[in-house]
């Protein structure tokens, strides 16, 4: 496929934090989140991203967006 020369044709991820959960072994871990109810995690955002942060506080829910390496 040929792209016109101003598009891109790679992405490149930049991880901006890292989310913890008490789930280390995929044996056992909730494929639907009603199976996980209940169960708490923290994400970690990285300093130079934590200014996109401000006034998220007025929100109800917030989409993540994430890509696992390490499963």
């Amino acid at each position: 496929m040929h792209y016109p020369a101003d598009i891109p044709t790679s992405v490149t991820y930049t991880p901006s934090g890292i989310v913890h959960s008490p789930f280390s072994d995929i044996v056992g871990m909730p494929i639907h989140p009603s199976g996980a109810r209940g169960v708490h995690g923290s994400i970690k955002i990285a300093d130079e991203f934590s200014a996109g942060l401000k006034d998220l506080d007025s929100f109800s829910r917030i989409i993540l967006i994430n890509a696992f390496y390490r499963c």
